[in-house]
């Protein structure tokens, strides 16, 4: 690639949201399509979410297609609302560290990724709402034109995850906060 001057490899690197400016000039409401994974987060797993155990000592959990269930350690009430929805999470695979569960592997949560909602396809990312109509902007960039959202949807620039684009039937507003 050959590259006009380093003035356009700058802007290059802004737009991409590369460097920390880029991401922060793409943020609205205080909210990033695409956190950054570091080395802080170089596990992944893929699986329904679940809370399992008696209450009030119960955990969150994901149960992979193998029925491999792998306790999920991060904030309790940002993990709960994935139950019942496919998520890929990232983050960090914590073994032979002892949990109240009795599990030996624990998934320290960095990111998540809604895949699934009600059996469905599912969409994750930032709502836009704009003069064309509500856009979903995608942690990889894509930005996907939704149908009519329901009277209760979030506001503009809050992280959602939405199961149908014509017609959504199911909006998950994400709690701010949510990896």
């Amino acid at each position: 690639m050959k590259l006009c001057s380093s003035g356009s490899v700058v802007f290059f690197v802004l737009m991409l949201g590369m460097h920390p400016l880029g991401a922060q000039s793409r943020a609205r409401a205080g909210t990033q399509p695409c956190p950054s994974l570091t080395k802080e987060a170089p596990d992944s797993i893929r699986g329904t979410v679940t809370v399992v155990g008696p209450q009030p000592l119960s955990w969150v959990a994901v149960t992979t297609a193998t029925d491999e269930q792998i306790v999920l350690y991060g904030k309790r009430d940002v993990l709960e609302q994935f139950q019942g929805a496919e998520i890929v999470v990232f983050g960090k695979m914590l073994r032979g560290q002892g949990h109240t569960s009795g599990a030996d592997t624990v998934m320290a949560v960095a990111r998540t990724i809604v895949r699934t909602m009600d059996g469905e396809s599912a969409y994750d990312g930032i709502l836009r709402r704009e003069t064309i109509g509500n856009v979903l902007e995608t942690c990889g960039g894509k930005r996907l034109k939704l149908g009519p959202l329901p009277p209760n949807s979030p506001p503009n620039g809050e992280r959602i995850a939405i199961s149908n684009l014509e017609f959504p039937n199911a909006v998950l507003h994400l709690k701010p906060g949510t990896p």
